[in-house]
């Protein structure tokens, strides 16, 4: 017998429907998007299309009742990708904020620092007294990266060619993979070649005397102190709790975030 004749048989002839989500749930305050967001989605996804075969309009109501597809659960969708846009500016908020107790010397003070996304009207991500600096919170992975190195290399271009007499800092995570790209034969076109306010900056300040990135970097690399910031944002135990800066024992046991191996931060 079809599925969609069901509806005629006896309650107790019927199979039980697919428990989805029910209204107690939301009433009992499971956030309203929390199905299609936790857990193995996928399963979920077949579960419900599963329990399509057959539907109808009659049925559609109930359906969605159980499957949790609501008005409210799309919207609470929604802002959480409003939300996760944000991400990326959070991280490189607060990372430069706990950087600073283990940047700033004595008697060095702050004139500016640039939070936002960009540098928001401001030259650089950060200028005290005696410094200028820029920092990239993303992670090297080791292959081809080249959006990574294309937008490494501009704030380490525009640091060496800016004219002060303070030091100059790149601060990344890790260095290793960075210092293997600046030494490397990557033609200086396809690097310049997505960016033309660069490209027309370093074309203009050098022509084409530069032919690798690891030509330009022999002769400016000492010109910027790259340095690794990673140790001061994380100290992860392999328990995935977080241990952030455990040394001065800060943020300790504040949960569960996933492999510690693949935390922090974006790309």
């Amino acid at each position: 017998m079809a599925q969609a004749d069901l509806r005629g048989l006896p309650n107790s002839r019927r199979a039980p429907a697919p428990e989805y989500g029910t209204s107690n749930e939301r009433r009992a305050g499971t956030p309203l998007c929390q199905r299609f967001t936790t857990g193995n989605l996928t399963g979920t996804l077949a579960s419900i299309e599963g329990g399509a075969r057959g539907l109808t309009a009659v049925d559609c109501g109930a359906f969605l009742e159980r499957a949790g597809a609501g008005h409210e659960a799309l919207a609470a969708a929604a802002e959480l990708k409003r939300m996760a846009g944000q991400v990326d500016v959070t991280i490189h908020a607060l990372g430069i904020l706990l950087c600073l107790p283990h940047i700033l010397e004595v008697g060095e003070t702050v004139e500016y620092v640039s939070l936002g996304a960009g540098n928001t009207g401001r030259r650089f991500d950060l200028e005290t007294n005696v410094r200028i600096a820029e920092f990239k919170f993303i992670r090297w992975r080791g292959g081809p990266e080249s959006m990574r190195q294309n937008a490494t290399f501009k704030d380490f271009y525009e640091l060496a060619a800016y004219a002060t007499s303070k030091g100059k800092y790149l601060y990344l995570l890790g260095t290793r993979h960075a210092m293997r790209f600046f030494r490397s034969a990557r033609a200086m076109d396809s690097v310049l070649s997505r960016n033309q306010a660069l490209r027309q900056s370093f074309l203009g300040r050098f022509g084409e005397r530069y032919s690798t990135v690891g030509d330009y970097f022999a002769v400016h690399g000492d010109e910027v102190e790259i340095e690794d910031m990673s140790a001061w944002l994380r100290t992860w135990r392999r328990a995935d709790r977080c241990r952030w800066n455990a040394r001065r024992g800060l943020l300790r046991g504040c949960g569960r975030f996933g492999n510690s191996r693949d935390l922090v931060f974006g790309d």
